[in-house]
């Protein structure tokens, strides 16, 4: 399933937007992986696998299956697990980096994107967006409250997760699995190196520490124990659930 495409909101293209909530969850059903924001992995670790998957980036992602389908939503959209992740929970808004030229120069800035073919959207009822001279109307107002509260806090807490990258601790791992009294190996995860961190200098250990990253790395070394739902569903290829 591709993402959704987000496109910048503006008050002319989209005059007269109408948002109605909804908690139909069925377009993430194929969804087997979401990003999250930095500060939510000690949560979202409570549900999901919690893993890195890219070699030269911090943005932890929660697993939601391992096969073709996320075991997190039924067939009729009900969401079933303790915590929604923020990019499903916010959607269809998110923050973009929209690009715009003024002067001849090129530039960008975070603004609210939407998922113009999301089912939220109508022309006839709902919630405005925006007023008639398109000022933001108080619901607009509050997501964008909402969501810039988000951005501001993770990205208070980025730099210091971002030191990662120079310890060389985000490498691919064959993790151990125990399912029906037997031990499976699923491979290809890009974790943490808990040697590796554990190895760093006090001073670097106890800066971890103080700015919050070690919460979130002793929470992303104890979602891994989730694997083992995501192996026991019948959506789990065989050629994982016979792995050992």
């Amino acid at each position: 399933m591709s993402k959704p495409a987000f496109v910048p909101l503006n008050s002319k293209q989209h005059a007269k937007l109408s948002y109605s909530p909804q908690t139909d969850y069925s377009f993430t059903a194929e969804q087997t992986i979401v990003p999250l924001m930095n500060f939510e992995v000690i949560r979202a670790a409570e549900c999901f696998p919690v893993i890195f998957p890219d070699a030269k980036s911090v943005v932890p992602y929660a697993m939601l299956g391992l096969g073709n389908r996320n075991i997190f939503v039924d067939d009729k959209g009900h969401w079933n697990a303790p915590y929604l992740p923020l990019m499903i929970a916010n959607h269809p808004f998110a923050l973009i980096e929209a690009h715009f030229t003024e002067a001849s120069d090129k530039k960008s800035e975070i603004a609210i994107g939407i998922a113009e073919d999301a089912p939220h959207f109508t022309q006839d009822n709902g919630q405005r967006l925006f007023k008639e001279k398109g000022e933001a109307t108080e619901t607009l107002q509050h997501i964008r409250e909402a969501l810039m509260a988000q951005f501001r806090r993770h990205e208070s807490l980025q730099p210091s997760l971002e030191e990662l990258v120079s310890f060389t601790c985000l490498k691919e791992s064959v993790l151990e699995v125990t399912c029906a009294g037997k031990t499976k190996s699923v491979g290809g995860l890009r974790c943490v190196d808990r040697k590796v961190i554990m190895s760093l200098p006090e001073s670097t250990l106890g800066h971890l520490v103080q700015t919050g990253v070690m919460g979130i790395l002793y929470a992303h070394w104890n979602s891994l124990r989730h694997l083992q739902r995501l192996l026991e569903d019948p959506s789990c290829p065989e050629s994982l659930k016979n792995q050992e």
